[in-house]
């Protein structure tokens, strides 16, 4: 019995354990995948992880949260927690975006961990955590992490052989070519795969020295250039020193460009020997081709007589093609610069007149030479007549030299100005003040005079009325008629009588 019961234990534990084994074999799991956009940052960059999570049944719901570094990362987009539910039949396939900024270095590690998820038919599906992790680095991390290699592992020229033979610490080659060779080819290779290169590839050449530079950039912005000097032979070279530079006239006439229309093909006669030119019959001007140590070539004016070279400029202004000339111009005017086709242009300017320049120049259409004046602002040029401009007045120039000595003159001016008008202001306060005051003096003088004259004259009338009742009466006494006696017949002696008054 004893032994009976114990089979049956063992036999209820195999039971129960092939059960479990069962439900485990048989429950949904999932898989979560992390990717990133980048895998080193820099510190003030962002970086954006994407998180798929995939079940092999339809999901109808999913609840996640999320952990990181918060002192190497900061979350700008994104949920650090969720529950979502899918609406319809559910989804397989789930995905969800992460984005942080980098704030220092280090490690940033996103986890992701999924809590649960239900499928259709609340059939539940298993996740494990996910996590995914990125490097941040400083600015000077990131250059000091740059490749510094700028060599070359190669370099040569197809079908000749540089002298000396090529080491990536030489810079300098010479090739020597035949007489008529046109063109070249550069071949190399950089030495690191970060690095740039430029330079290579098919070279035109022409007689004499032709320099040609080949540049090698590192990853972290250091450069370096090779040069090759390919000579190519040519048969009885005319060279001429210009400002202490050599430089080699040009014997073919394919290798002259022609500036303009106004220009034909020509030559013209050097140390005795003819060479191709450009000449434009109206200007009378004649360009030859002179090419420097580098290869360089340039148009010259070369004029015969003098046998001198000046370098040609030509600019194309309001639809003139005109030649500027390096030429004084007298009367009011001061000299300045202007910039046109970033060449730097002697110019002269007028008193107080920032708005025009003025230059001299040839009209290569139609060989006038004349003084132009130049509007910078519209680009245009025309013609200056000079009566035209005999009536404007002509005020002091203004230059960098004397602004400052301008201006203190003007404050003084206004100083002065300012003064002369207080002073004017205060005497005729004072004017006005005393002719008040000698006015109200007279006035009372006046008065004082008038009230005397009054007072004299009142004094008088009564006493000359007196006097004449008394005559009156004595006439009539002495008379002894009746007759009438009129004012008239009294008019004398009171006129005698005024007199003697006033004698008195």
């Amino acid at each position: 019995m004893g032994k009976t019961k114990k089979i049956l234990s063992i036999f209820v534990i195999l039971i129960s354990l092939f059960t479990f084994n069962i439900d485990k074999v048989n429950a949904a799991t999932g898989t979560i995948t992390i990717t990133s956009n980048k895998s080193q940052i820099v510190v003030g960059n962002t970086v954006i992880f994407t998180v798929t999570v995939t079940s092999p049944k339809e999901m109808v719901a999913l609840q996640y949260d999320i952990s990181y570094d918060k002192t190497i990362m900061t979350l700008t987009s994104g949920n650090t927690s969720d529950a979502p539910v899918f609406s319809g039949n559910g989804v397989k396939t789930q995905k969800y975006t992460f984005k942080f900024k980098a704030k220092k270095s280090g490690t940033a590690t996103l986890k992701f961990n999924a809590v649960g998820a239900t499928m259709v038919g609340s059939e539940e599906v298993k996740f494990s955590s996910k996590s995914k992790s990125i490097k941040v680095i400083t600015q000077a991390q990131l250059e000091a992490s740059y490749s510094k290699n700028n060599n070359l592992s190669s370099l040569g020229v197809t079908g000749y052989t540089l002298s000396p033979k090529f080491s990536p610490s030489v810079t300098n080659y010479t090739v020597n070519l035949p007489a008529n060779t046109e063109k070249i080819t550069i071949t190399g290779k950089k030495a690191d795969s970060s690095a740039s290169i430029e330079g290579l590839g098919t070279k035109t050449v022409v007689d004499g020295t032709n320099t040609i530079k080949i540049k090698v950039t590192a990853e972290n912005g250091s450069t370096k250039t090779y040069t090759i000097n390919a000579i190519v032979e040519e048969l009885n070279p005319i060279t001429i020193t210009i400002d202490d530079q050599e430089y080699t006239v040009i014997r073919k006439a394919k290798l002259l460009e022609t500036p303009n229309s106004s220009f034909i093909e020509s030559t013209t006669t050097i140390n005795d020997e003819s060479v191709p030119s450009l000449f434009n019959e109206k200007a009378n001007m004649t360009l030859v081709g002179l090419k420097d140590i580098e290869g360089n070539i340039e148009l010259y004016i070369y004029n015969n007589e003098e046998n001198t070279y000046t370098k040609y400029n030509q600019y194309v202004l309001s639809g003139l093609t005109l030649y500027i000339e390096d030429k004084e111009i007298v009367g009011d005017f001061y000299p300045t610069e202007i910039v046109l086709n970033e060449n730097n242009i002697k110019a002269y300017t007028k008193a107080l007149d920032i708005t025009y320049k003025y230059f001299y120049a040839i009209n290569l259409e139609n060989g006038i030479e004349s003084i132009y004046r130049y509007e910078k602002d519209e680009n245009t040029v025309q013609i200056y007549v000079e009566d035209q401009q005999e009536t404007e007045p002509k005020p002091v120039p203004i230059t960098e030299d004397n602004n400052e000595e301008l201006y203190k003159l003007i404050i003084i001016g206004l100083l002065g100005f300012i003064f002369l008008t207080y002073i004017i202001i205060l005497f005729n306060l004072i004017f006005n003040k005393k002719e008040k005051k000698k006015k109200q003096i007279q006035e009372n003088k006046e008065e004082t005079i008038i009230e005397e004259k009054e007072i004299v004259t009142e004094e008088e009338k009564e006493k000359l009325i007196k006097e004449t009742e008394e005559e009156i009466q004595r006439i009539k006494e002495e008379n002894e008629t009746e007759e009438e006696i009129t004012i008239e017949d009294i008019k004398p002696k009171k006129k005698t009588k005024k007199k003697n008054k006033k004698d008195k």
